[in-house]
């Protein structure tokens, strides 16, 4: 049995080219693309800083993102609740059958009320990423299955929020 880690970046590669997708992750055949990861550590050391943020921990000025960070703080408003930052969270899709799925679903931000729980992605972009059908990534349907299921809610109660920054 051949075990598959998928995240929503895979989704995002073979939704755009499943060509580039078996190039990348089937054959390995990873360096054609490294000009593309230059791009994603940007946005990696973003949500690293935000991260630091949210569990209280100081940031230093003179960081590059530290300006793109504020902004972003500046603009967002949050619900009450407790909050679960980089939180990992996995479930049996549909059910425990030997024929289920193992869902783990990674949260930038997981806010839990008393009913509701709402779950922030952070996407980084230069430029605003063109609207998509049915959605921004694929993998977005299985964040609030993943939580509803661990956390006792009904699995269309969690909100998702899709969060997209652009870096100046």
């Amino acid at each position: 049995m051949t075990l598959w880690l998928l995240s929503q970046s895979h989704f995002g590669v073979w939704d755009a080219c499943p060509r580039q997708y078996a190039y990348r992750y089937e054959e390995g055949l990873a360096a054609a693309f490294l000009a593309e990861d230059d791009r994603l550590a940007l946005g990696s050391q973003f949500h690293q800083l935000r991260q630091q943020a949210e569990l209280g921990l100081p940031i230093a000025a003179e960081d590059p993102l530290h300006t793109w960070l504020q902004r972003f703080e500046v603009s967002l408003v949050l619900p009450p609740g407790e909050r679960l930052t980089e939180c990992r969270r996995t479930c049996l899709f549909p059910d425990a059958s030997p024929e289920a799925a193992v869902l783990t679903a990674i949260y930038d931000l997981l806010i839990v009320g008393d009913r509701t729980a709402h779950i922030y992605d952070w996407k980084t972009h230069r430029e605003p990423p063109p609207p998509r059908s049915p959605g921004p990534v694929l993998a977005n349907p299985f964040v609030p299955v993943c939580v509803g299921g661990n956390l006792c809610f009904a699995p269309r109660r969690p909100r998702f929020h899709l969060l997209v920054y652009r870096h100046r």
